[in-house]
């Protein structure tokens, strides 16, 4: 349960208005109202505002001037500064009652803080709380303060957030379900930590309290992480092609298409647009994985390739949608890039096993040779201008990190799949000479770093 402490100068009548709407509105949400002489536990009102303050997570504060002397209560303004040194600047919900921030009573240090104006004129009490009481659940969609990009290289952060939650949340059900999503993106990178984040994962599910239940937001989200760390573990190996069981495929299918159809109903904002995009990148790489599997149905090869391709350019949409959103960070447009990398990818991977399949001279053919190339080759060239981006990115942002590390292995191999269609002779040679270089660097290095080295000297016949 968020509990969010509700400061006010001028009229305590909106501020309880304000508390009870909150909480029958949604009671995940516990409000107190600063000073409430009901809820003291101290003597003293001055400690009593300080303990009240000391366990709310979030909190409101109505700047108002009082009708008599036309001023901001001092008290609240000591109320503002001790929430300004405790809580994070996102956790703070600034409404100016019938003011604006060019107002001569707003210390000028404060005049470029966030604030909503809420004008009062013909409102009664009422619906003077429900304005902003509005206003507030609106707040709880926005994003996390950090970025989602730097969530996820921050998993220790978010890990603690998740294990403590049950015990001592220190977010919104809103901002902890972000958190779940981006420590599930965290796992897909650094596959090593899938264990514990299913363990993490399984007890924050089982966990959960009714209020928590009631954030639709979490629910799918949780549902969405266990069911994606599942996958992992279910991945299977021949040489270095993964594939998934035909007995695990068709369950995860339909728990992520039932995953799909809850985000769906989701109120937009910053969980529906993960949930839906990680989503159906999930099915369109469990398509990919069935398709490398021994199991497979050889009538349904064509349906599968079709379904991965689709599956993947409508996640592409998604993710286009939100960098072109200019609300949205520089790291959570990096995030995006990163998964359409791997979505175009998987879109070549269909279109070139729906060639495979189709070569054959005997096989119907649903698309010319050439044209089929075309697009083999768009989708490689889109997934490598992605990859080119994170690249640069990131060798001018971070030192030597895995992360960084993957996406150089990426950034090359990508290359070289793109060096396959390369008709250009001169451009050609002159890439085969980079990914020499690359492979000779690399000679040395991981066993994960040969693997892909091996793959790239397979493709230029190193």
């Amino acid at each position: 349960m968020s509990k969010i402490f509700v400061a006010w100068s001028g009229d305590t009548a909106v501020a309880k208005k304000l508390a009870a709407y909150i909480k029958r509105t949604n009671s995940a949400y516990d409000c107190i109202v600063g000073g409430n002489l009901q809820q003291l536990e101290s003597i003293f009102v001055g400690g009593t505002i300080i303990d009240q303050m000391r366990q709310c997570d979030q909190a409101i504060l109505l700047i108002q001037k009082h009708k008599n002397t036309g001023r901001i209560s001092a008290n609240l303004m000591f109320e503002w500064g001790y929430l300004l040194a405790k809580l994070k600047a996102n956790k703070i919900h600034n409404f100016l009652i019938d003011m604006n921030v060019t107002d001569n009573e707003i210390p000028s240090d404060l005049r470029g803080i966030w604030a909503n104006e809420v004008k009062t004129e013909g409102l009664s009490d009422d619906e003077i709380a429900k304005k902003i009481g509005d206003i507030f659940f609106a707040h709880q969609r926005f994003g996390l303060e950090k970025d989602k990009m730097t969530t996820i290289l921050d998993r220790y952060e978010a890990r603690s957030i998740i294990r403590g939650h049950n015990a001592s949340p220190v977010c919104t059900n809103y901002e902890l379900a972000q958190y779940v999503l981006c420590y599930t993106y965290t796992a897909n990178l650094f596959r090593n930590i899938v264990d514990e984040a299913l363990k993490d994962m399984r007890a924050l599910q089982g966990g959960l309290s009714a209020n928590a239940r009631q954030c639709r937001e979490l629910v799918c989200s949780v549902r969405y992480a266990v069911n994606t760390l599942e996958t992992f573990k279910k991945i299977q190996y021949t040489g270095d092609e993964q594939f998934i069981s035909r007995a695990d495929f068709y369950p995860l299918r339909e728990e992520f298409e039932e995953i799909i159809a809850q985000a769906e109903d989701l109120d937009d904002g910053e969980v529906k647009w993960l949930v839906l995009g990680l989503s159906y990148n999930l099915v369109s790489y469990l398509y990919l994985l069935y398709l490398n599997s021994p199991e497979i149905e050889r009538e349904k090869v064509k349906t599968y390739c079709r379904r991965l391709i689709n599956y993947s350019l409508d996640a592409t949409g998604i993710f286009n949608d939100i960098e072109a959103d200019e609300t949205y960070g520089e790291g959570d447009k990096m995030l995006c890039i990163l998964i359409r990398a791997y979505l175009y990818r998987n879109a070549y991977c269909g279109e070139e096993r729906l060639e495979k399949e189709e070569s054959d001279p005997d096989a119907e053919r649903t698309a010319p040779y050439e044209e089929r190339r075309a697009r083999i080759k768009d989708y490689l060239l889109k997934s490598f201008k992605e990859r080119k981006t994170l690249y640069n990115a990131f060798s001018n942002t971070f030192e030597n990190t895995i992360l960084l590390k993957n996406i150089e292995m990426e950034y090359y191999l990508s290359m070289a799949e793109c060096w396959l269609y390369e008709d250009d002779e001169r451009e050609k040679s002159r890439m085969r000479d980079r990914l020499a270089r690359y492979i000779e660097r690399v000679a040395r290095e991981s066993e994960s770093t040969k693997v892909f080295a091996n793959k790239i000297r397979g493709y230029i016949g190193l």
